[in-house]
């Protein structure tokens, strides 16, 4: 009966944020832009999606090291490859840098049934050349540390100010399953793939968790998992100084 009940959560938490059409009402609680000297704080913050970000909508994602940015499996090719762009620092049409991807991993037990749900909706994309004027966000370091019952930020671009980066940083967290944070912050289409941060007791802030789907007014966010870690780590050691 447990794993029913599961299978009836997810349903309704199964639609990727790029797909999902929500009425009017729902659109005006999306995340507020933030202010500017905010927002420029959180440059490794940027779109994913095809070119010509002025017109299309794409997911959110962020840059994690100089040529690696993390984003929701759905948002990434299922063949490793595509012609996505990856914009940092997005305001008003304009942004610090571009950088086409090179290659796009899923989390290898994504959609092993061929539906999407949110359990391991995460990736990791190379990009063609390293970002250096732009300041990464880390993963958070804790594979065994919940944050339910906290409060942490989501930031994240949505189509409803989709030149703008949108956030909240009080949003209340709680369990939703293995690996599964609920996240008490409404998303709309684009914030998939948005990062849920976490503010070190130095000031810092760590990615914790990463944006796959909406429930009712809340998110659901994938916690950062150890595989995601592992593949960082093993692509920085392979990369040359």
């Amino acid at each position: 009966m447990k794993v029913k009940g599961f299978n009836q959560i997810v349903r309704h938490a199964i639609f990727g944020l790029c797909i999902v059409t929500l009425p009017v009402d729902a659109q005006e609680m999306a995340l507020p832009p933030l202010a500017d000297d905010v927002a420029a704080e959180f440059t490794a913050i940027g779109r994913l999606g095809q070119a010509g970000f002025r017109v299309r909508q794409g997911c959110t994602a962020t840059l994690v090291a100089p040529d690696l940015v993390v984003t929701a499996a759905h948002c990434a090719s299922s063949n490793g490859t595509s012609q996505r762009v990856f914009v940092a620092g997005w305001s008003r049409g304009e942004y610090i840098a571009s950088r086409e991807t090179k290659y796009e991993i899923r989390h290898p037990a994504y959609a092993l049934n061929g539906m999407h749900s949110p359990r391991n909706d995460i990736a990791l994309i190379i990009l063609q050349d390293p970002i250096l004027d732009v300041s990464p966000i880390p993963l958070g370091e804790y594979s065994d540390k919940t944050f339910a019952g906290t409060n942490l930020a989501l930031l994240g671009y949505h189509r409803q100010t989709p030149h703008l980066l949108s956030g909240d940083f009080d949003c209340p967290v709680t369990d939703f399953g293995i690996g599964l944070y609920q996240v008490g912050c409404r998303v709309i289409n684009g914030n998939s793939g948005s990062p849920l941060l976490n503010q070190t007791a130095d000031g810092a802030w760590e990615i914790v968790g990463v944006v796959s789907s909406q429930r009712g007014a809340a998110a659901v966010a994938v916690v950062v998992p150890d595989w995601l870690r592992s593949e960082v780590n093993s692509h920085q050691q392979l990369t040359p100084e």
